[in-house]
């Protein structure tokens, strides 16, 4: 649609209730509503289904509404570019001017979409719901140079019906007081394009069970490295030499502080407790062996901190209180080293300042 003739232009459209209905044993698709307005070649200023619903048999998919907004289309010739080099990738040779082109106009080439919104969505089986959500709001904000986000998650109920599909699931979870899992989340992001600055943010609660917050700081992360970056994703490739390029290209960005902590309210406690009563040995063996796999697990990159590991989640799991994980690097560690130490191949590990300490 995008590379249509550029006199095509919508307003506004509202469409009642329609759907697709298949053959028996076919999934059937249908809404209450549909209304698209400020529709061109270019952009759409929003889009929204109401009353939602897809299935077949003894399945059933149900949203209450779906919605997107300030949605800027990609560029033709940003996509011509991609396809190009996806032809040529298919075919198993990628000339370097393909290659470049594509990389060029990485950014251009998908579309832009300023909020996205879902609400009242339902999945069931059988006639019992699996998984419940009541919204995910996902915005954008921002002039060219800078960019906010921000991300809301409400009322994410995982049902009795989907814990009973894992084994043991339902008993566990009654053993710690759960008949479902209920959570919530929140999450944003500030970048500034120019200078390559990115300060994150997210929180995620379980209800009646505790809160895990992350924040961490990237520098140089600019459209230049961004550029960089996509060529070794564009050519593809998942052999040795492929990923240390990918490496290298991560180098360029960043990381310059994290923090990642844990509030418990019930959660842990109760884990502790069922724990141990499986394993048929006190809880002060259980805190005792996960704070020994702790220290092992920290003292491959720090050792002097295998100690201070061991104590910190040894005191967690005996008294739940918060547990913190951060991150405070002399200078800033460069992704590409965290790729070499998941696959192996570096020589020596950065300095990361990490710091692990345990409160109430």
């Amino acid at each position: 649609f995008p590379a249509g003739p550029s006199w095509i232009r919508l307003g506004e459209i509202t469409n009642g209730q329609g759907g697709v209905s298949g053959g028996q044993g076919t999934s059937a698709f249908s809404f209450d509503s549909l209304a698209i307005r400020d529709l061109s070649p270019e952009v759409l200023g929003g889009a929204a289904l109401k009353g939602g619903s897809f299935g077949s048999g003894t399945s059933l998919t149900r949203l209450s509404r779906l919605a997107v907004e300030q949605v800027r289309w990609p560029s033709p010739e940003a996509m011509a570019a991609v396809a190009a080099l996806e032809e040529q990738r298919d075919a198993g040779a990628i000339d370097t001017a393909t290659l470049e082109r594509a990389a060029d106009n990485i950014f251009a080439a998908y579309p832009e979409i300023g909020r996205f919104s879902i609400e009242g969505l339902s999945i069931a089986f059988g006639g019992a719901d699996l998984l419940k959500l009541g919204r995910l709001t996902a915005e954008r904000t921002g002039e060219a140079a800078t960019m906010r986000g921000r991300l809301t998650l409400a009322n994410l109920v995982i049902a009795p019906a989907l814990i009973a599909l894992v084994p043991d699931g339902t008993a566990a979870m009654a053993h710690m007081g759960y008949r479902q899992l209920e959570f919530d989340g929140d999450g944003a992001t500030f970048h500034d394009r120019a200078s390559g600055a990115c300060v994150n943010a997210a929180t995620f609660t379980l209800a009646d069970g505790g809160k895990l917050s992350l924040s961490f700081t990237l520098a140089g992360l600019t459209d230049a490295a961004l550029r960089e970056i996509a060529i070794p994703v564009l050519r593809g490739g998942e052999d040795e030499a492929a990923i240390l390029e990918m490496a290298d290209a991560l180098d360029a960005v960043t990381l310059e502080g994290a923090t990642l902590r844990y509030d418990d309210a019930l959660l842990v406690r109760r884990l502790v407790d069922w724990w141990a009563q499986q394993e048929g040995m006190p809880v002060a063996q259980v805190a005792q062996n996960l704070g020994d796999a702790a220290a092992e697990a920290v003292g491959m990159v720090d050792p002097s901190l295998a100690g201070p590991a061991r104590d910190a989640v040894r005191a967690f799991l005996l008294n739940p209180g918060s547990i913190t994980l951060g991150l405070s690097p002399p200078q800033g560690v460069g992704l590409g080293q965290f790729l070499d130490i998941v696959v192996g191949a570096a020589e020596t590990v950065p300095a990361l300042g990490m710091t692990i300490e345990a409160g109430d």
